[in-house]
Protein backbone atom coordinates (compact mmCIF):
# COMPACT_ATOMS: atom_id res chain seq x y z
CA UNK A 1 0.00 0.00 0.00
CA UNK A 2 2.22 2.60 0.54
CA UNK A 3 4.72 1.73 -1.97
CA UNK A 4 1.66 2.44 -4.90
CA UNK A 5 0.57 6.09 -2.75
CA UNK A 6 4.44 6.84 -2.84
CA UNK A 7 3.87 6.05 -7.48
CA UNK A 8 0.62 8.25 -6.91
CA UNK A 9 2.02 10.86 -4.80
CA UNK A 10 4.98 10.89 -7.15
CA UNK A 11 2.99 10.79 -10.42
CA UNK A 12 1.15 13.95 -9.09
CA UNK A 13 3.83 15.97 -7.82
CA UNK A 14 5.66 15.08 -11.88
CA UNK A 15 1.80 16.74 -13.29
CA UNK A 16 1.95 19.63 -10.63
CA UNK A 17 5.31 20.84 -11.10
CA UNK A 18 6.11 20.15 -14.95
CA UNK A 19 7.30 23.27 -16.22
CA UNK A 20 4.26 23.71 -18.64
CA UNK A 21 2.40 24.05 -15.29
CA UNK A 22 4.62 26.76 -14.08
CA UNK A 23 2.82 29.26 -16.65
CA UNK A 24 -0.65 28.34 -15.17
CA UNK A 25 -0.08 29.10 -11.72
CA UNK A 26 -1.33 32.01 -9.84
CA UNK A 27 1.37 33.69 -7.64
CA UNK A 28 0.48 36.06 -4.90
CA UNK A 29 2.36 38.97 -4.26
CA UNK A 30 4.81 38.72 -7.18
CA UNK A 31 6.71 41.69 -8.23
CA UNK A 32 6.68 43.29 -12.08
CA UNK A 33 9.40 43.54 -13.81
CA UNK A 34 9.67 47.19 -13.69
CA UNK A 35 9.42 47.03 -9.70
CA UNK A 36 12.10 44.52 -10.37
CA UNK A 37 14.37 47.59 -12.20
CA UNK A 38 13.65 50.14 -10.07
CA UNK A 39 14.37 48.81 -6.72
CA UNK A 40 17.51 47.55 -8.56
CA UNK A 41 18.50 50.78 -9.63
CA UNK A 42 17.96 51.83 -5.88
CA UNK A 43 19.98 49.22 -4.87
CA UNK A 44 23.02 50.44 -6.97
CA UNK A 45 22.75 54.40 -5.71
CA UNK A 46 22.03 53.72 -2.17
CA UNK A 47 24.06 50.05 -1.96
CA UNK A 48 21.79 48.99 0.93
CA UNK A 49 22.95 46.44 3.09
CA UNK A 50 19.79 44.55 3.80
CA UNK A 51 18.12 42.44 0.64
CA UNK A 52 14.93 44.42 -0.45
CA UNK A 53 11.70 42.37 -0.75
CA UNK A 54 12.20 42.02 -4.63
CA UNK A 55 15.01 40.43 -3.86
CA UNK A 56 14.34 38.09 -0.92
CA UNK A 57 11.15 37.27 -3.08
CA UNK A 58 12.82 36.05 -5.62
CA UNK A 59 15.16 33.31 -3.58
CA UNK A 60 12.56 32.48 -2.31
CA UNK A 61 10.56 31.69 -5.17
CA UNK A 62 13.79 30.21 -6.95
CA UNK A 63 14.15 27.78 -3.68
CA UNK A 64 10.75 26.90 -3.92
CA UNK A 65 10.83 25.69 -7.03
CA UNK A 66 14.30 23.80 -6.68
CA UNK A 67 12.53 22.13 -3.32
CA UNK A 68 8.97 20.92 -5.62
CA UNK A 69 10.78 19.51 -8.42
CA UNK A 70 13.43 17.85 -6.27
CA UNK A 71 15.81 19.51 -8.97
CA UNK A 72 19.34 21.14 -7.75
CA UNK A 73 19.06 24.88 -8.88
CA UNK A 74 21.98 26.40 -6.80
CA UNK A 75 24.58 24.27 -7.13
CA UNK A 76 25.92 24.04 -3.77
CA UNK A 77 29.67 23.91 -3.71
CA UNK A 78 29.92 22.77 -7.17
CA UNK A 79 31.77 24.77 -9.74
CA UNK A 80 28.76 25.60 -11.63
CA UNK A 81 27.48 27.19 -8.56
CA UNK A 82 25.33 30.17 -8.68
CA UNK A 83 25.49 33.37 -6.44
CA UNK A 84 22.35 35.59 -5.55
CA UNK A 85 24.22 38.20 -7.28
CA UNK A 86 24.47 36.47 -10.52
CA UNK A 87 20.95 35.33 -10.21
CA UNK A 88 20.02 38.94 -9.66
CA UNK A 89 21.93 39.96 -12.72
CA UNK A 90 20.03 37.17 -15.13
CA UNK A 91 16.91 38.77 -14.32
CA UNK A 92 18.28 42.25 -14.57
CA UNK A 93 18.60 40.76 -18.58
CA UNK A 94 15.60 38.90 -18.58
CA UNK A 95 13.33 41.93 -17.04
CA UNK A 96 14.95 44.46 -19.57
CA UNK A 97 14.14 42.41 -22.52
CA UNK A 98 10.53 41.50 -21.28
CA UNK A 99 9.46 44.74 -19.20
CA UNK A 100 5.51 43.60 -19.40
CA UNK A 101 6.59 40.56 -17.32
CA UNK A 102 6.57 40.00 -14.12
CA UNK A 103 9.50 38.30 -11.62
CA UNK A 104 7.77 34.58 -11.41
CA UNK A 105 8.16 34.88 -15.09
CA UNK A 106 11.38 35.28 -14.92
CA UNK A 107 12.22 33.48 -11.88
CA UNK A 108 10.72 30.07 -14.14
CA UNK A 109 12.66 30.90 -16.80
CA UNK A 110 15.79 31.48 -15.17
CA UNK A 111 15.04 28.26 -13.01
CA UNK A 112 14.09 26.38 -16.76
CA UNK A 113 17.38 28.01 -17.97
CA UNK A 114 19.47 26.48 -15.17
CA UNK A 115 17.93 22.98 -14.66
CA UNK A 116 16.77 22.55 -18.49
CA UNK A 117 20.34 19.73 -18.52
CA UNK A 118 21.16 18.92 -14.96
Amino acid sequence: MKTWLRIVLAGMALVLFSETALARVFVRGVPSCNEWAAAREKQKREKPTQNPGERTWLLGFLSGLAIGQNKEFWGGTDAKALDNESAYQWVDNYCRANPSKDLDDAGAALFVDRTRNR
